[in-house]
């Protein structure tokens, strides 16, 4: 579940109250045990991190060289996020090219997810480095390849 109401557009108050009423309609609906929570905003995860702390799975997006939240958290994101997206650290640059983000986020217990093409060798390099999940633009050929590499 993506959190889009953030802090920085529509304020704590607000953006707090959404993230909420999102997790009770999770539990309503006994969604919990499949529920990961993810958002730009890395005060949004720090404020589902302390009120539901180690219930969902925290979803952030970029850290270290490669951050990409609206705003900060007070703790420090590498100790908030349990999985995190990585991007390229410079305009130009593959997100694979950025092997120091991945060392990062498997020296501090994060699973690095990436958005990448859709092609066969950024899979295979992706996994190798540590990679467990993936975004995709196209689903089928995104599962061609997990499954030619044994990975699905």
């Amino acid at each position: 579940w993506e959190l889009k109401v953030y802090p920085t557009d529509f304020g704590d108050e607000r953006a707090f109250a959404v993230a909420d009423k999102l997790i009770a309609m999770i539990e309503e609906n006994g969604l919990s045990e499949r529920s990961m929570i993810n958002s730009f905003s890395s005060r949004l995860l720090e404020y589902v991190y302390n009120k539901y702390p180690g219930k969902y799975p925290l979803h952030g997006q970029g850290i270290y060289n490669c951050r990409r939240s609206k705003d900060d958290s007070l703790l420090p994101e590498k100790d908030i996020f349990d999985w995190c997206c990585l991007y390229p650290n410079e305009k130009g640059q593959r997100a694979l090219e950025s092997k120091e983000n991945f060392a990062y986020c498997v020296e501090n217990g994060i699973l690095p997810c990436l958005c990448i093409p859709d092609v066969l060798e950024d899979y295979k390099l992706a996994i190798d480095l540590g990679c467990k999940m993936f975004t995709s633009n196209n689903i089928e050929r995104a599962a061609e390849i997990l499954s030619e590499l044994g990975a699905r």
